[in-house]
């Protein structure tokens, strides 16, 4: 498996791959292009909501956290 390190290194060295990666990983397209509202490393419930999120059968969905555990904004911009 390919180190998160090393995806870093090519997502700043690499348009081309950013690009593929941003399109195929809705965790990596909010990693990269919201990355202003990241303010901590992404706690897995958090992953778990954004692969929720990012699944299009899914019309509807409940989502219990703690406030201030980024929901809305996961959801609304993701």
């Amino acid at each position: 498996m390919i180190s998160s390190q090393k995806i870093i290194n090519q997502i700043y060295s690499s348009r081309k791959f950013r690009k593929e990666l941003s399109d195929n990983d809705m965790f990596w397209f909010f990693t990269i292009y919201f990355a202003r509202y990241i303010q901590y490393e992404t706690a897995e419930f958090q992953k778990e909501i954004i692969s929720l999120v990012s699944v299009e059968k899914i019309k509807i969905a409940a989502i219990t956290a703690f406030r201030n555990s980024a929901k809305s904004t996961l959801c609304s911009l993701v």
